[in-house]
């Protein structure tokens, strides 16, 4: 391609701007250091409250989260501090590393060097890869994880397996599992890679070391699952909240199918954004770059495409939530596939070069990050609501939902400006608790906090409460926030007295 426009030099700009791009939006948004969100704080709270031998048993508060990732976690809490910014910096790590190697394998994977943006746009953008690469969450570690050994598989070559680079490899995918449990699908997609190369080839001899390496994962992730993994998966409460994430394999009525298409579509929005449009281009490409991979590199397809296989079936048997944090992983996966579809595409003809820069120019602006170049990001700011209503003049003290505990909590007892959040008693509402607990109390005058208000059915039990709180006094004032909420509640008993 002799065109200025499609030079590879200008390829070359173009990625590196991108990856700049992608650099600094994370940058800001985890200095912009937002407040911890619901599970985030639940999260933090097991790793203030727990040794490091703690993290290998069954963790508390309905967390769960692989035992090094939160050893990770522990140790940049103990040399940053116990702030937001300590408890999210591994996270951040790990997405800055995770672009990098994604525009590494572009280079590896795609010939063209415009087409190579593709992946390393998607994934420098993608909503789900920026909130999870600066909250306090293990997603962006699965991500690293798997662009990581996938990585390491294209440069270790079937051809140029080593005794001890099969050694390496049997001690990596040992330990990677408890980095990042979705990892396994990774570990059979690299297992099958090297295995079909080495049958296609007739190089038998390398299949025993492989073998071996393949039990020591499987051994490995047996003991991981047996610890930490079967009491959760035995959780009623959290086989009801993923139950309607699970893939129906064989969809047989109406409401299976519509599952089973919405699942594999939030696949394709979390990878290539939130637009119709973003459907029409993604999904034909990455099914064109599955059959392009078919024909042309099956190898590859193992790599890449397994994994996603693998994912999928074990959300048909319920091991696995396609819950959209949870496969953030695959983002890079899909945007190779849809990578090489337009790959092959572009090689056709003199004019697809154009055709597709006007096909993915109305999807990768759309892919849900670039906003927050501009833009704070956001998600429930339950700090901003307990700061005001404890500085707040008025108020016996703060009452707070059950929603708001966890950030509560952690504020309160852990956060190193703790004291700002000990102006007034706080009480700790249960989960069958309603603010009737003021009357009961004789509390003349309260602050309500609600946070988690991102849900439906949050906000609803809030309006409930908050139509019985006004039918019994008065709400007097209102602090808001994005996702939380702070109500002053004044008894109607205090009120008459004020009136007498």
């Amino acid at each position: 391609m002799n065109d200025l426009p499609f030079s590879r030099r200008s390829a070359r700009v173009g990625a590196g701007i991108i990856l700049l791009a992608g650099v600094a939006v994370r940058l800001k948004v985890y200095l912009q250091n937002r407040s911890l969100f619901l599970d985030e704080a639940n999260l933090a709270r097991n790793i203030v409250e727990r040794p490091l031998s703690g993290f290998f048993t069954a963790l508390d508060y309905q967390q769960y989260a692989p035992p090094l990732f939160l050893s990770a976690v522990k140790g940049t809490v103990r040399l940053v501090g116990s702030s937001e910014f300590g408890l999210r910096l591994v996270p951040l790590l790990a997405s800055l590393a995770t672009l990098w190697l994604v525009y590494l394998l572009a280079q590896k994977i795609i010939t063209n060097p415009w087409v190579r943006i593709i992946p390393v746009f998607l994934t420098a953008f993608s909503y789900e890869m920026l909130r999870y690469g600066t909250e306090c969450k293990q997603y962006s570690m699965d991500a690293l994880g798997c662009v990581g050994l996938i990585y390491l598989a294209l440069n270790w070559t079937p051809a140029k397996m080593t005794n001890s680079r099969w050694l390496w490899w049997t001690l990596l995918g040992s330990l990677a599992v408890w980095v990042s449990m979705p990892i396994v699908f990774v570990l059979a997609g690299v297992g099958c890679y090297y295995g079909f190369t080495f049958l296609r080839k007739q190089d038998y001899r390398q299949l025993p070391p492989l073998a071996l390496a393949i039990m020591a994962w499987l051994l490995s992730f047996g003991l991981y699952y047996w610890y930490l993994l079967r009491p959760d998966i035995d959780s009623d409460y959290l086989n009801t909240y993923h139950k309607s994430y699970f893939l129906p394999l064989l969809p047989t009525n109406s409401t299976e199918w519509s599952t089973w298409s919405a699942l594999l579509l939030s696949l394709f929005r979390n990878a290539a954004g939130y637009t119709v449009v973003s459907y029409l281009v993604s999904i034909p490409l990455f099914l064109w770059g599955v059959l392009i991979l078919i024909k042309k590199d099956h190898a590859l397809l193992w790599l890449l495409g397994f994994p996603i296989l693998a994912c999928l079936v074990a959300s048909g048997l319920e091991q696995y939530s396609l819950l959209p944090r949870l496969t953030l992983f695959l983002i890079p996966l899909f945007g190779f596939l849809m990578a090489v579809g337009t790959d092959n595409l572009w090689s056709r003809r003199q004019w697809t070069p154009w055709f597709f820069t006007i096909l993915w120019l109305p999807v990768l602006p759309l892919s849900g990050g670039m906003v927050y170049l501009a833009l704070p990001l956001e998600v429930e700011n339950t700090r901003e609501v307990l700061k005001v209503t404890m500085d707040h003049p008025q108020g016996e003290l703060v009452y707070v939902h059950h929603e708001a505990v966890p950030a509560a909590t952690y504020y309160r007892d852990y956060h190193p400006d703790s004291v700002a959040f000990r102006q007034k008693p706080m009480y700790l509402s249960h989960w069958d608790e309603t603010p009737g607990t003021l009357v009961n109390q004789d509390i003349e005058t309260a602050w309500i906090v609600y946070s988690h208000l991102i849900n439906a059915n949050t906000r609803a039990e809030m309006n409930r409460q908050l139509e019985i709180a006004a039918s019994v006094g008065t709400l007097a004032d209102t602090v808001t926030a994005t996702g939380a909420k702070g109500v002053l509640f004044v008894d109607q008993k205090s009120e008459i007295r004020d009136q007498k």
